[in-house]
């Protein structure tokens, strides 16, 4: 049964409802008794039965039934393992992600113990999928991945960009350089003489530091396609950081962040270029898999935050991909200021905005059928 043939119109249970296995008594992690059911046999635990009750997820009991809440018990106890199941659900139904790839990576998660809430669910999922090295696998390539007159863009922090300079070519006030000074009202002599320093020195390979990389090891760099962004806020990004943080989904960079355009030959990027997954999103807040109007070409979307927070029918932004780590030696890279973050990425309260991002991917399902799709997979 695929996740489009459950959305036909089922309420999403509240979160303040019963749970759907009752949930009468909920055991702390540290209790004695889930430390005895985490030790004993199957047999054992019959035992226990009468005494302990289903998983009440809004608790985070031990017990479920007559055996240990496993690692999808937690991860749908919190709205951001919600936002995490449904969007790894929507991989799995669009073939981006393979079933039994999934299913060894939760395996394998769930043996790392179990975690104090869903955010703890998630970092252990994440780190099975880092040691495995399993980004920018989705089974669905796009075909603009394969066209080198596309010129692609990454919108970094610009403390991330200099991690890759050296310094000492930096002629003004350098004391600043690998420094982060928010931005007084008004303009900032610091990080404006920072942005004309970087401004100066573009496109000048001479400055990048020899084995240096743009992204880490194992984990995924994310680009956008610069004429869609251009195309969308109407102008040169420059000046614009608030538009172009919330067209990409960026809601992890607050207000006073300085941000970078970072592009490279497109020919560098096409081997492992693709379009990005719940493996390579990871904790991402505002990732979603599954875009309310699907491009033929099989492109993701990111989420405009504006949108978003306006309740708009449909928030996707732009096309979004991902690529392994892109190595600067001998590479031509450009950058350019993009500007400094002047509001907060969403109004109202992280929490609030969480729990109505999770039911907005749940929109159409039960919390018994995100769990019963998920445990079928394990």
């Amino acid at each position: 049964m695929t996740l489009a043939s459950l959305r036909s119109g089922l309420p999403v249970r509240s979160r303040r409802s019963r749970p759907a296995h009752g949930g009468r008594i909920a055991l702390r992690p540290t209790s004695p008794v889930a430390f005895i059911c985490r030790r004993s046999s199957p047999t054992r635990l019959v035992q226990y039965q009468r005494a302990l009750c289903s998983f009440d997820y809004r608790e985070r009991s031990i017990v479920r039934g007559t055996f240990v809440a496993d690692i999808i018990d937690i991860l749908l106890s919190g709205d951001r393992g919600r936002i995490y199941a449904c969007n790894l659900l929507d991989c799995i139904d669009a073939n981006l992600l393979d079933r039994a790839e999934v299913r060894n990576v939760l395996n394998e998660a769930n043996k790392k113990g179990i975690p104090a809430n869903d955010r703890g669910a998630i970092v252990n999922i994440n780190g099975v999928v880092s040691e495995l090295g399993l980004i920018c696998l989705c089974g669905i390539k796009p075909s603009s991945c394969v066209s080198a007159k596309t010129k692609y863009e990454m919108i970094i922090k610009r403390t991330h960009l200099l991690n890759i300079f050296d310094s000492s070519r930096f002629t003004k006030k350098r004391i600043y350089i690998n420094r982060y000074h928010p931005p007084s009202p008004g303009t900032s002599p610091e990080t404006d003489t920072t942005f004309d320093e970087l401004e100066r020195l573009r496109g000048d390979p001479s400055v990048l530091l020899p084995g240096k990389s743009i992204g880490l090891p194992k984990m995924p760099v994310w680009w956008s396609v610069r004429s869609d962004v251009l195309a969308r806020i109407g102008a040169r990004p420059t000046q614009n950081a608030d538009k172009v943080r919330s067209l990409l989904g960026l809601v992890h960079h607050p207000r006073g962040t300085p941000l970078m355009s970072v592009s490279v030959p497109t020919a560098s990027l096409i081997p492992t270029l693709n379009r990005p997954t719940s493996f390579d999103a990871a904790s991402h807040r505002r990732f979603r898999a599954r875009a309310d109007n699907p491009n033929p070409g099989g492109e993701g979307y990111t989420v405009d935050l504006d949108l978003f927070c306006g309740r708009a029918p449909s928030i996707d932004g732009v096309r979004e991909y991902v690529s392994a780590a892109v190595p600067t030696d001998g590479l031509r890279v450009t950058w350019r200021r993009v500007g400094i973050c002047s509001t907060e990425p969403e109004t109202g309260t992280e929490s609030d905005r969480d729990r109505e991002f999770a039911d907005r991917l749940q929109s159409g399902l039960s919390r018994h059928d995100l769990e019963r799709e998920l445990r079928a997979l394990m």
